[in-house]
């Protein structure tokens, strides 16, 4: 028993090592590129910037596939998580030096090229970190405990994401320096993989798991999964990837815009920390629904802001990204989880985050800069209000997912 609460102790710091190393750099990523790619004339250089967003998710298409079958087939996936942090944390130390002074006379190309492959080293040993260490929670909750109770668990990681978006907003806030963003990213990303490394008592199985392939073959409801997630995923992270590009037009700071990402997640909390006793009685269907019809509400309120909006309707309503993710994201994982085979759980989650972040996420990089280019960030924000509704639809009618009590089933 000890063991088990262990392990589950191990896991909460694994989410709030992970999300210290995200919080710092993921929401504040499209502002550092329109601060650091900024042509002669003072203005940020769209293009380069739609380039990076395009082209940057293609990485986790072989990148996630890659660490979660080798995951799956030889329980290596704390090893992988260890390796991977390292890497990272030492490509996110070269990202910042791209916005020291000592760089400042850099032609915005020059930058470009050094920032570029950096990002794509970045990505393709930072993309799996989610999905790996959800398929190594999912295995200990199947074992011990239950899948419900992924949220009470993940949610160290929502605590670790408001801590160092505040953080790092006021850090920028106060010293004016771009980089400092990706320090903190590096330092969430090394202690993470001390930690995982001080985690790695236990030997991976010498003999190769075989992947039952069969079964993903004949899953026939995943597959239209897969199809309404890749959709739902371009709406979702072309907002997303633009939304410190839209901030940094209507917000008065760094340290407002580190406020509103850090403490958006206020109301994820009690969704989070009940969300076994929760999905028990509405089922994934119902979290998914739920979820996506708050964000799209939240899309559609952000679309109204303007510079001299006050900051308390801001704050107000940032608030409600807290639910809209918790019900989605608990009923995605869910579903997944669900449906997938018990050897294959990194994989299913992998090709739901390739759906998701890698293919939609290079569409979702093109349509929002172009979107942005030709109309505005405001019209981003509205327009996948508008598209979010229309996702709620699709999934209604081919995709449903499971009610309460029920149980998977292929076909």
């Amino acid at each position: 028993m000890d063991q088990i609460k262990q392990q589950k102790t191990y896991l909460r710091i694994l989410y709030f090592l992970l999300f210290l190393g995200v919080g710092s750099g993921m929401p504040f990523f499209s502002a550092f590129l329109k601060h650091v790619l900024v042509n002669q004339d003072g203005t940020p250089n769209n293009h380069l910037i739609m380039l990076i967003f395009t082209f940057l998710p293609y990485i986790g298409l072989i990148a996630n596939p890659a660490a979660a079958i080798i995951s799956d087939k030889f329980r290596l996936g704390k090893h992988i998580i260890a390796f991977n942090c390292l890497i990272g944390g030492l490509l996110a130390l070269g990202l910042a030096q791209t916005a020291e002074p000592w760089t400042f006379m850099w032609g915005v190309r020059l930058k470009f090229l050094v920032i570029f492959p950096l990002m794509l080293l970045s990505a393709f040993f930072l993309h799996p970190l989610h999905t790996l260490i959800d398929a190594e929670t999912m295995r200990f909750l199947n074992k011990h405990s239950s899948r419900e109770k992924y949220g009470s668990i993940r949610l160290m990681g929502t605590i670790g994401w408001s801590v160092s978006c505040i953080v790092i907003g006021l850090l920028v806030t106060l010293t004016q320096r771009d980089a400092v963003i990706y320090y903190g990213s590096a330092a969430g990303y090394f202690a993470l993989a001390f930690t995982t490394m001080k985690g790695l008592h236990v030997k991976p199985i010498s003999e190769a798991i075989k992947i039952p392939w069969n079964h993903l073959k004949k899953d026939h409801l995943f597959q239209r999964f897969l199809l309404f997630i890749f959709l739902n995923g371009i709406v979702e992270m072309a907002c997303f990837n633009y939304m410190s590009y839209f901030f940094d037009d209507v917000m008065k700071s760094f340290f407002h815009m580190g406020l509103i990402f850090g403490t958006w997640t206020i109301f994820e909390i009690p969704i989070m920390l009940y969300s076994h006793k929760l999905i028990r009685r509405m089922g994934n269907r119902w979290f998914i629904i739920v979820g996506m019809t708050l964000n799209a509400l939240r899309l559609f309120l952000f679309s109204q802001f303007t510079l001299e909006t006050p900051f308390l309707w801001k704050f107000s309503v940032a608030l409600i990204q807290g639910p809209a993710f918790a019900f989605t994201f608990n009923g995605l994982i869910d579903f997944v989880d669900r449906q997938a085979h018990e050897d294959m759980r990194a994989t299913y989650l992998s090709l739901m985050n390739v759906a998701r972040y890698t293919i939609a996420g290079s569409v979702a990089g093109l349509l929002g800069g172009i979107v942005i280019n030709t109309w505005g960030a405001v019209a981003l924000m509205r327009t996948g209000s508008f598209s979010l509704v229309g996702m709620v639809l699709f999934f209604v009618v081919f995709v449903r997912g499971h009610g309460p009590g029920e149980k998977s089933k292929l076909g």
